[in-house]
């Protein structure tokens, strides 16, 4: 599992000390598991990406909900970090359907002093499970108001439990993608199952 995640410390991506980083899905043009909530669209898509490398966007744990590093939403004390290098990436032959990644650059753990307490034990355990490659979830939180790139104000993108987008997962497997193209171009699903 992890395929989809990358863990690199500052000495692999430049001068600057006391940083790692996490290369991730945090949101797709698929199906989402909120009700009611439409899927988003590639330009959208885009917008985010755009904002991500023009605007200081938060990586958050949990929407702001998980009190394990501070209490209060969207506290300035949970702040993990900010995401960086968005990018849409096509997942079909019309480029229609597709992930947007990002990196979230975030302190590291080891080059915190101790007094950082809930805070650096919180982002000890986001690097642990990633250079071990355990499977991350990133959902987004953001409001419709057209005067950003894509129509959407992307506010934040947290690392969760679970996501709302069940493809912003970093163990979604590559023979899942290429099963899911293969019926989108038209393989009869039974088929494909018993041939593999």
């Amino acid at each position: 599992g992890g395929d989809d995640i990358q863990v690199r410390e500052s000495d692999e991506i430049d001068d600057e000390d006391g940083v790692f980083e996490v290369r991730m899905p945090i949101a797709s043009t698929g199906e989402v598991r909120n009700e009611g909530d439409d899927p988003l669209t590639r330009a959208e898509l885009e917008g985010f990406a755009r904002q991500i490398d023009e605007r200081a966007i938060g990586v958050f744990p949990g929407h702001g909900r998980d009190n394990t590093i501070a209490a209060g939403n969207y506290s300035p004390f949970e702040r993990l970090g900010d995401w960086r290098d968005g990018e849409f990436v096509a997942r079909s032959s019309d480029g229609d359907d597709g992930v947007l990644m990002a990196t979230a650059r975030m302190p590291d753990p080891e080059s915190l002093p101790q007094s950082t307490g809930a805070y650096r034990r919180g982002l000890a355990i986001l690097k642990e499970q990633a250079k071990r490659g355990l499977a991350q979830d990133a959902s987004i939180g953001w409001r419709v108001d057209e005067s950003f790139p894509g129509g959407l104000d992307l506010m934040e993108a947290s690392i969760v439990g679970i996501g709302a987008d069940p493809v912003t997962n970093t163990d979604d497997d590559a023979a899942e993608v290429v099963a899911r193209e293969a019926v989108a171009a038209g393989a009869d699903p039974g088929e494909l199952v018993e041939r593999v």
